[in-house]
């Protein structure tokens, strides 16, 4: 009950010291919240158990079929039942984005839990066990969980060696056709050439040419930092929200085919999602905010000369913004079960926001600003970029410090850069409700 009032926003300062009578803990719930109640009890230990992310997904997706959807979907005849039902869809969204398991979501958030969670609790204090794999010791668990957990010799199993976070599958090469069709009809000296085109083409085609990545959340500065690109000489693209409403778009308008590509990958209709040429960012030097920079780690790998600036604001001015714009949109509601492969409770939604609450609950695990949620979200997505992207291609933007500017032009090195532009005024957030 208290932790479903930590995850529902019922309680602003949450106190994690509720476990004082149990001796062990386990599930989502406490799962969501192992950093703070490893903090809460300094002698506590975790038990990771880690599965291979295929046959993992494979079951998972099965039971949310089968269990957790019709659990959502059938009407409660009881408070009870309909604030079980509340926080189990909360949980899901918080871990997951949805609760329909779309593959790669599910797929990419598992990997950023587990490392997260390496990257979190001191090896002392933690041990990964996969008790479906192979070379997993025939030992009893519950003696060798004991023995853990006690301190005392592990001399019946050996120690596992260290385990990484399972990686997505790469994601599909783009190449072009190896064998022109008009190939025979060209001359010796331009066969050559062709050839040695395609095969530059198949080796390097599955990359793209993204050259900054805005990873900051919303209100955190990423308006003027478009701006300022722009100013810079960038093509970029940021109101996805904007273009995520679209459902044709006009020839030669990219940041509307880039709205519907992003579109497809956070309803679950691309599972293999392509970042690199020809991709769901292809056409622009520069993508800045939320959806698209949850993606960021996957767009690192398939555009290997991106930047990342990660704008950062004041935390708690920082939730007046997010608060302040949600009070504002709220208007008429409709049922958010009009809105595909979004959750599979009906809930009540703005009808303004139907293009945005898949967004919302990705970033932050639901619609609704709680305070508690949306601020550990936002401390999680910085310590995430902090932690997976090499310092020499990482700027922390600040543009309420002075010489904000001057450090972007030094970071994107651009030629456009000068004192003018550097003094000229770039738009400003300012919170009025």
């Amino acid at each position: 009950e208290k932790l479903s009032s930590i995850i529902s926003g019922r309680t602003l300062a949450p106190d994690f010291g509720i476990f004082d009578n149990e001796e062990a803990i386990t599930g989502l719930g406490a799962a969501l919240f192992f950093e703070e109640i490893l903090e809460t009890y300094p002698k506590a230990r975790i038990v990771i158990t880690v599965r291979d992310v295929e046959s993992w997904y494979a079951d998972v997706q099965q039971f949310v079929k089968e269990e957790v959807i019709p659990k959502l979907l059938n009407p409660c005849q009881s408070v009870s039942c309909y604030q079980e039902n509340t926080v189990l869809e909360k949980v899901y969204h918080s871990f997951f984005g949805n609760t329909t398991a779309h593959s790669y979501l599910w797929k990419m958030k598992y990997a950023e839990y587990y490392d997260r969670v390496i990257n979190t609790v001191p090896r002392s204090r933690r041990k990964l066990v996969d008790f479906y794999s192979k070379d997993t010791p025939k030992t009893n668990p519950f003696h060798w969980l004991g023995r853990f957990i006690t301190d005392e010799p592990r001399f019946s199993l050996s120690e596992n060696t260290e385990w990484k976070a399972p990686q997505l599958p790469l994601n599909p090469r783009y190449t072009s056709t190896a064998s022109d069709p008009t190939l025979s009809n060209v001359p010796d000296a331009m066969a050559t050439l062709h050839k040695l085109k395609y095969s530059i083409m198949e080796e390097f085609s599955n990359y793209g040419h993204l050259k900054i990545i805005g990873v900051g959340l919303e209100h955190t500065g990423e308006i003027a930092l478009a701006s300022a690109l722009k100013k810079l000489g960038y093509s970029v693209v940021r109101n996805w929200k904007e273009e995520m409403r679209h459902i044709t778009c006009k020839k030669g308008n990219i940041p509307c085919y880039m709205g519907r590509n992003l579109r497809k990958v956070i309803v679950g209709a691309d599972d293999t999602p392509n970042f690199g040429f020809e991709g769901v960012f292809h056409g622009v030097d520069a993508i800045v905010g939320a959806p698209a920079c949850l993606f960021f780690s996957d767009i690192l790998k398939s555009n290997p000369d991106v930047k990342v600036i990660l704008t950062v604001k004041d935390l708690n001015l920082w939730w007046r913004r997010m608060k302040c714009e949600y009070s504002k949109k709220q208007g008429h509601f409709v049922d958010m079960s009009i809105v595909p492969n979004l959750s599979g409770a009906p809930t009540k939604v703005s009808s303004s926001q139907t293009h945005i609450i898949i967004s919302n609950i990705l970033s932050y695990g639901s619609v609704e600003p709680k305070e508690y949620m949306y601020k550990r979200k936002y401390k999680e997505h910085v310590e995430r970029v902090l932690r997976e992207v090499p310092k020499e291609r990482l700027l922390i933007f600040d543009v309420d410090e002075t010489d904000a500017y001057n450090k972007l032009c030094k970071f994107t090195r651009s030629t456009l850069c000068n004192s003018k532009l550097i003094s000229s005024s770039f738009p400003t957030e300012h919170t009025v409700c």
